[in-house]
């Protein structure tokens, strides 16, 4: 008897039963070489169920969420339910974008629930970026012990701790590492970040102001009373936004003209 091989996705005149999804050895089913194997299976289908029981915002249900969608990714097990990548599963089993989905994972792995509820997940996500700065390496390859309450962040001559330290003070800790440029930041800029910085709904907000312009990015629907509040009250430190010193005008020389040289 022939070898059954999965079909290949978008063979004309396939019927789909789901969009993006279809069983291995069905019409549609991806363009991969995958042996069905019933222990597989049944190991993919208990954590496809456990993702269902978690979901939810409770630090607990999101951790075992998100654990048992890392396994299933690490372990490629997305091919048994019929999903030709990680990022095709996450969309349409974790209705997650892959961004979002690779950050939870990562901090579901290191992060205990207490860990989660403490600082939240976009601020540990940061710290783990900021660990993986320090050591050189992935801390998956091989994995590290991971200690929060242990990371100090060195901050404008300041070292903080997890729990003092903002999500942009951690990213700016990074990219200090990373030996990135330090751009000079417009006053209004510094002063809302501050602002940011002091609400917990609002921390993670991302601004950038430029050229007069102000841009915002990651403004939760729920704080969007308190973000107008603040924004509204936001003074900077200085009446102009800092510009760079304008570069000197080289001091126009004049040339010396050459005389002849006279022969000895």
């Amino acid at each position: 008897m022939a070898t059954t091989r999965t079909g290949i996705k978008g063979t004309k005149g396939a019927a789909k039963v789901k969009k993006g999804r279809a069983a291995p050895g069905k019409p549609g089913a991806p363009d991969v070489e995958a042996k069905v194997d019933a222990d597989a299976k049944r190991k993919y289908e208990a954590l496809v169920a456990t993702i269902e029981t978690s979901r939810g915002k409770e630090s607990l249900m999101f951790d075992r969420l998100w654990e048992a969608a890392g396994e299933i990714v690490a372990r490629r097990w997305y091919l048994v339910g019929g999903y030709e990548t990680a990022e095709e599963f996450f969309r349409e089993v974790m209705r997650e974008e892959p961004r979002n989905a690779y950050r939870f994972i990562l901090v579901a792995r290191y992060a205990s629930p207490r860990e989660e509820e403490t600082y939240g997940t976009t601020k540990l996500h940061a710290a783990l970026k900021l660990i993986e700065k320090k050591v050189g390496q992935p801390i998956e390859h091989p994995p590290l012990p991971v200690a929060f309450d242990a990371l100090r962040i060195d901050v404008g001559g300041k070292t903080l701790g997890l729990a003092e330290a903002s999500v942009a003070q951690i990213e700016e800790a990074t990219r200090a590492l990373d030996g990135a440029k330090k751009v000079a930041r417009d006053p209004t800029q510094r002063a809302l970040e501050a602002a940011f910085a002091d609400v917990s709904s609002l921390e993670a907000v991302r601004v950038t102001v430029k050229n007069g312009l102000a841009t915002f990015s990651s403004v939760p629907v729920a704080a969007f009373g308190r973000f107008a509040q603040l924004v509204a009250r936001a003074k900077p430190d200085g009446d102009a936004p800092e510009r760079a010193p304008a570069p000197k005008k080289a001091s126009a020389k004049k040339a010396k003209p050459k005389g002849r040289r006279r022969g000895s």
